[in-house]
C-alpha cells in the first residue's frame, strides 16, 4: 500500500486499517482503533466516511500510534489532514507544495529497497562508489563460479593482475569482503549523497559502452519523448519505484548466476 496515492487522510486511515488487518491480524479493527483514540466507534466511522467533520490533532496522533506509522508517514498524514481541513486557498497551495515534496521523499528508491546498506554522510565508501570496476568485482564475487575463479573477472574487465589485486584490497579494506567472500552485498547510494551525481554519470557512461557491444538478447534499451502533465511524471516515477521493489524481491528468488545492470531516467524538459 502506497500512502502517497491518497488525497484524503480519512481514506488513508481506512485503508491502513484494512492493510494492517490483512497483514498483521484481527486486532486491527475500526472498533479497536476507536478505543485507542478514546472515541466512540460510530463517531469514528462517521468521520472516516465523511458524514461528520474531522478528527482533532490529538485523535490523529492516537490513530497514527495505533497503526504504528513511521515518523515520515505520520508527517505525511498530518500534512494531508491540514490540507483537507483548510478552507484558505493560499494556505492550501502552500500545503500542496509541502505534500509534493513529502511524496518525492517518500517515493525515493531507498524507501523501496529492502535490507540495503545506505552509507551515512561520513563518505566512508566514497572510493567504492567512484570506482565502477570495484563495484563490478564486488557484485561478480556474489556469484559462486566467479568467486571460485576470480581470474575470470579480471580477464573480462581487462585488468592487470596488479590493478585487480588493488580492487580486491579496496573491497576488503572497506569491509565489503573478506578475501573473496562478500560480507555486504546489498548497497545503495542515496540521492542526497554529494557523490551521487558523479556515481550516476559513471553508471550511465559504462552502461552506454556496454550497450554498444551487446547483442539484443543480452541487453534491452528503451527511449522515448512524450508530452503530458506533471501528474503523469509523478505517477510514472511512483510506478518505477514499485518496480524496483518488485525487481529486488524477484531477483532474490534465484541463485546468483550472472551480474545485471538497470538504469532508469525520467527527465523534465520544461522550458522556463
Amino acid at each position: 500500500m502506497k500512502i502517497t496515492d491518497f488525497t484524503d487522510y480519512r481514506d488513508l486511515i481506512k485503508e491502513t486499517i484494512l492493510f494492517c488487518k490483512r497483514k498483521l491480524g484481527q486486532h486491527y479493527t475500526i472498533g479497536n482503533l476507536a478505543k485507542s483514540m478514546r472515541i466512540q466507534r460510530t463517531y469514528l466511522s462517521s468521520v472516516l466516511n465523511g458524514k461528520k467533520g474531522h478528527l482533532n490533532s490529538d485523535q490523529l496522533y492516537l490513530a497514527a500510534t495505533f497503526l504504528k506509522l513511521s515518523e515520515e508517514k505520520y508527517e505525511f498524514l498530518k500534512l494531508l489532514y491540514e490540507y483537507n481541513r483548510s478552507s484558505v486557498d493560499s494556505r492550501r497551495k502552500v500545503l500542496s507544495i509541502q505534500l509534493e515534496k513529502m511524496k518525492t521523499r517518500l517515493t525515493s528508491a531507498q524507501n523501496y529497497l529492502k535490507s540495503v546498506e545506505t552509507p551515512s554522510g561520513d563518505l566512508k565508501l566514497d572510493e567504492f562508489y567512484l570506482d565502477f570496476n570495484a563495484q563490478l568485482i564486488h557484485m561478480f564475487l556474489t556469484v559462486d563460479r566467479y568467486a571460485k575463479s576470480p581470474d575470470l573477472i579480471r580477464k573480462a574487465l581487462h585488468l592487470s593482475k596488479e590493478v585487480f589485486s588493488q580492487k580486491l584490497e579496496l573491497l576488503e579494506r572497506l569491509g565489503l569482503t573478506d578475501g573473496l567472500e562478500v560480507k555486504k552485498a546489498s548497497l545503495h547510494l542515496p540521492s542526497s549523497s554529494p557523490l551521487f551525481s558523479t556515481y550516476r554519470n559513471n553508471m550511465r557512461t559504462h552502461a552506454i559502452a556496454r550497450l554498444a557491444s551487446q547483442s539484443e538478447e543480452n541487453a534491452y534499451s528503451f527511449s522515448v519523448l512524450f508530452s503530458s502533465e506533471d501528474q503523469a511524471f509523478q505517477e510514472t516515477k511512483l510506478r518505477f519505484m514499485e518496480f524496483i521493489e518488485w525487481a529486488q524481491a524477484n531477483s532474490q528468488k534465484y541463485d546468483p548466476k550472472e551480474v545485471f545492470q538497470i538504469n532508469f531516467d525520467l527527465l523534465n524538459w520544461k522550458i522556463t
